[in-house]
C-alpha cells in the first residue's frame, strides 16, 4: 500500500478526519504530528472523491483544503508547494493571499538551500559523484528534450524562469553537480507530460530523473527546518 511506504498514515481521508477534530478542539500541540498532518494534507490530490462517498455528506475536500492553510499560519514551509499543480486549489478556494504568502516563506528557503548556477564562479570542476538513474550519462546535449518541452515554450526568457533547462540538467548530473540540478526550478515545473523522454534518442529519463531530484530536495529542505 503507498500509505505504508510513504510513513504517513495522514495521507489516509479517516485518519485526517479523526485528527482534525482534535486539532480543531485544540487539543493537538505536537509539531511533528501536525508536521505530518500538513504533508498529508498536500499530498491530497482534491479529487473529491472522498466527499462524493462520504455517507454522512461530509464536504471532506473543503475542509481538507481550508485545514492546509491553518496549518501554513504556523509558518512551517512547506515544499510541494512549490510545484505548479499547488495554485489553482488555492485560486479555488479564495485562499491567494494565504497560498501567496506560504509559497514566499518556501521559496526564500529553497533558494538558501541551494546553490544557483548565477552564483557558480567558472570555470566548473568535474566531480565524480554519480546518480543513482545512470541514463542521463547517454545525453550528449543534443537538446531536443529542451525544445520539445512546453513549459519552456511558455516562457519568453526560460533561463531565467527555470534556472537550469532539461538538457542542461543533464550535463550538470555528468558532471557529478547533482546540487545544482536539485536547485533547477525546471523540476518544480515539470508537468511530467514525458514529451523530452519519449523524444529522447538516446533513451534518457529525464521525467524519472526530475521526479526524483524533486525529492532529494524536498529531503534536504525538510532538513534543513528541521535542524
Amino acid at each position: 500500500m503507498f500509505f505504508e511506504s510513504f510513513g504517513n498514515d495522514f495521507i489516509l481521508p479517516s485518519e485526517k478526519v479523526q485528527f482534525l477534530k482534535d486539532y480543531a478542539a485544540g487539543k493537538i500541540t505536537d509539531e511533528l504530528q501536525l508536521d505530518q498532518l500538513q504533508q498529508g494534507l498536500y499530498v491530497c490530490t482534491s479529487c473529491d472523491r472522498c466527499t462524493k462517498v462520504c455517507p454522512s455528506g461530509i464536504n471532506l475536500k473543503e475542509i481538507f483544503v481550508t485545514a492546509r492553510y491553518s496549518l501554513l499560519d504556523r509558518g512551517v514551509p512547506e515544499p510541494s508547494m512549490l510545484g505548479h499543480f499547488s495554485f489553482p486549489l488555492a485560486l479555488a478556494r479564495n485562499f491567494v493571499d494565504d497560498h501567496i504568502k506560504a509559497l514566499k516563506t518556501v521559496t526564500a528557503l529553497f533558494k538558501k538551500s541551494f546553490t544557483q548556477l548565477s552564483e557558480i564562479e567558472l570555470p566548473m570542476g568535474l566531480s565524480r559523484q554519480g546518480y543513482e538513474n545512470s541514463s542521463y550519462k547517454s545525453c550528449y546535449s543534443c537538446q531536443r528534450c529542451t525544445n520539445i518541452c512546453p513549459v519552456v515554450r511558455s516562457f519568453d526568457n526560460p533561463s531565467e524562469a527555470l534556472g537550469l533547462l532539461p538538457h542542461q540538467i543533464m550535463f550538470s548530473l555528468g558532471i557529478g553537480n547533482t546540487e545544482l540540478a536539485m536547485g533547477s526550478q525546471m523540476i518544480w515545473s515539470c508537468s511530467t507530460c514525458y514529451l523530452c523522454q519519449e523524444h529522447c534518442p538516446n533513451q534518457v529519463e529525464l521525467c524519472d530523473i526530475f521526479y526524483s531530484l524533486k525529492n532529494k530536495a524536498i529531503d534536504k529542505i525538510d532538513a534543513g527546518v528541521n535542524s
